[in-house]
Protein backbone atom coordinates (compact mmCIF):
# COMPACT_ATOMS: atom_id res chain seq x y z
CA UNK A 1 0.00 0.00 0.00
CA UNK A 2 2.93 2.26 0.88
CA UNK A 3 4.64 1.67 -2.17
CA UNK A 4 1.49 2.01 -4.06
CA UNK A 5 1.20 5.84 -2.10
CA UNK A 6 5.08 6.96 -3.45
CA UNK A 7 4.31 5.66 -7.09
CA UNK A 8 1.06 7.91 -7.27
CA UNK A 9 2.85 10.99 -5.84
CA UNK A 10 6.09 10.49 -7.93
CA UNK A 11 4.53 10.55 -10.74
CA UNK A 12 1.75 13.26 -10.46
CA UNK A 13 4.62 15.41 -8.98
CA UNK A 14 6.79 14.47 -12.18
CA UNK A 15 3.41 15.28 -14.36
CA UNK A 16 2.92 18.79 -12.92
CA UNK A 17 6.30 19.90 -13.50
CA UNK A 18 5.20 18.64 -17.17
CA UNK A 19 8.04 16.21 -17.35
CA UNK A 20 7.85 13.10 -19.59
CA UNK A 21 10.00 10.10 -17.80
CA UNK A 22 12.54 10.54 -20.06
CA UNK A 23 12.98 14.00 -19.02
CA UNK A 24 13.18 13.12 -15.45
CA UNK A 25 15.32 10.36 -14.93
CA UNK A 26 17.60 12.42 -16.53
CA UNK A 27 17.06 15.14 -14.74
CA UNK A 28 17.42 12.40 -11.16
CA UNK A 29 19.98 10.53 -12.57
CA UNK A 30 18.41 7.42 -12.74
CA UNK A 31 17.91 5.09 -15.33
CA UNK A 32 14.46 5.58 -17.40
CA UNK A 33 13.58 1.83 -17.27
CA UNK A 34 13.70 2.14 -13.12
CA UNK A 35 12.16 5.62 -13.06
CA UNK A 36 9.54 3.42 -15.14
CA UNK A 37 9.50 0.67 -12.58
CA UNK A 38 9.50 2.54 -9.60
CA UNK A 39 5.96 4.62 -10.68
CA UNK A 40 4.43 1.00 -11.70
CA UNK A 41 5.30 -0.25 -8.43
CA UNK A 42 6.79 -2.94 -9.71
CA UNK A 43 10.58 -2.33 -7.95
CA UNK A 44 11.21 -0.43 -4.02
CA UNK A 45 12.69 2.78 -3.83
CA UNK A 46 16.41 3.16 -2.45
CA UNK A 47 17.17 5.86 0.03
CA UNK A 48 19.56 6.97 -2.71
CA UNK A 49 17.23 7.20 -5.08
CA UNK A 50 14.08 8.58 -3.21
CA UNK A 51 16.96 11.58 -2.50
CA UNK A 52 17.83 11.78 -6.36
CA UNK A 53 14.15 12.50 -6.94
CA UNK A 54 13.32 14.17 -4.81
CA UNK A 55 15.83 16.76 -5.58
CA UNK A 56 14.55 16.70 -9.62
CA UNK A 57 11.30 17.38 -8.23
CA UNK A 58 12.79 20.47 -5.80
CA UNK A 59 10.84 18.51 -2.75
CA UNK A 60 11.38 17.20 0.19
CA UNK A 61 12.10 13.56 0.71
CA UNK A 62 9.26 13.93 3.34
CA UNK A 63 6.91 15.33 0.94
CA UNK A 64 7.11 11.39 -1.25
CA UNK A 65 7.48 9.54 2.51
Amino acid sequence: MLRLFKQIIIQSLRKQQKLNQKNFAEKAHLDRSYLARIESGKCNLTLLSLKQIAEALHIEIREIV
